[in-house]
């Protein structure tokens, strides 16, 4: 097991001959081994066939375009909890401290708010088309990237248009809206049918908007990104030309592990590790990196991969090393790492991923 893998406080019980509970300790991201006999007063089951289960504290929301469905996957990334219909999901924003996540359903023109069960709590009704949204830290209000019009709704939990902004041109569909707290910006990844892609940010408190060009590249081969803010130094970590990008609230840019061929990133919420899936420019092969440290004083770890093709992944949240879940367009299929990257998950099945986020 990594030694970067945490003890967990999921407890489960053992039955004991004197018929009381007994709590014990597990680790997260250790696949563990059981079979249940039933006692009651009047009989005895036969022990069942062995199952195996991989605890851990969170679970993942998948947005399923291709199957019109968000869906909630175990920690595990091996089993479907359950899934709710939403017609064009495209984007999630997660509302853990209420149980809940953001929808942008695109051709519904609504954001739709889900609870766990999953079922839809609230549908948000949009003047034009969402392509991706974010939620302040306290879960107030969120930001809503919308096309034609091309602007930004802000709503609040009630759903109630409480303010709007305007973008600095005609977005395209795959444009990013990023909403940095610590650095005090709004950020637009403003993406072109053209290939090209432009980094706009603002001051969240400036009224009208002043959007500053901060990045223009082209957009790297084989995937997008999906840019996400720093949650301690402020700033957007993004992949721009298959290169992993650190901006800071200032604009001043840095480049780290040149080697790789990045295709996404994903932030650790809790340390704010910057993890990033892609391929090593010299010989094709795919491997995963963790970036600790910050911007500042960075330290760089690359670790290959069994499996081909993932372009997409999700971090998970915790101390040190954590594991992840990936998806690649050729199989289509959520496969799940740990820290060391040991395949320890698949969920099988044709998934037309738009958007992941943790529970």
């Amino acid at each position: 097991m990594d030694s970067g893998e945490r003890t967990g406080s999921i407890r489960p019980t053992h039955l004991t001959p004197v018929n009381h509970f007994q709590e014990i300790n597990l680790d997260y991201d250790q696949k563990y081994y059981y079979a249940v006999k039933a006692i009651t007063q009047t009989d005895t089951s036969a022990i069942s066939a062995p199952d195996s289960a991989i605890p851990g504290p969170h679970n993942f929301w998948i947005a399923d375009y291709s199957n019109s469905a968000v869906k909630r996957i175990t920690y595990d990334g091996s089993h479907q909890i359950g899934q709710v219909y939403v017609d064009s999901p495209v984007a999630l924003a997660a509302e853990p401290a209420r149980g809940r996540v953001w929808v942008a359903d695109y051709w519904g023109r609504a954001v739709l708010i889900v609870d766990r069960n999953p079922q839809v709590v609230m549908t948000i009704s949009l003047g034009g088309w969402p392509i991706d949204l974010a939620l302040t830290s306290n879960g107030q209000q969120a930001y809503i990237l919308q096309l034609n019009p091309d602007t930004i709704v802000v709503v609040d939990q009630q759903g109630t248009t409480v303010g709007g902004l305007i973008v600095p041109g005609e977005l395209g569909s795959y444009s990013r809206l990023v909403l940095d707290e610590v650095g005090g910006r709004l950020w637009l990844a403003w993406r072109q049918p053209s290939g090209r892609e432009m980094i706009y940010s603002t001051e969240l408190s400036a009224n009208p908007p002043v959007w500053l060009l901060v990045l223009e590249a082209d957009l790297p081969a084989g995937g997008l990104g999906t840019p996400e803010a720093d949650p301690f130094n402020g700033g957007l970590w993004t992949v721009s030309q298959g290169s992993v990008i650190h901006l800071s609230p200032e604009g001043d840019q840095t480049t780290f592990a040149p080697e790789v061929s990045a295709y996404d990133i994903s932030l650790n919420a809790e340390n704010g590790d910057c993890y990033f899936i892609g391929r090593r420019r010299a010989d094709n092969v795919p491997l995963f990196g963790r970036i600790s440290g910050g911007p500042a004083a960075p330290q760089v770890k690359l670790i290959e991969l069994p499996v081909e093709g993932l372009t997409r992944l999700q971090v998970l949240a915790g101390s040190g090393a954590v594991g992840f879940l990936a998806w690649g367009p050729a199989d289509r299929e959520l496969l799940r790492f740990d820290a060391g990257g040991r395949q320890i998950g698949r969920l099988a099945g044709a998934v037309g991923l738009e958007d992941m986020a943790l529970e």
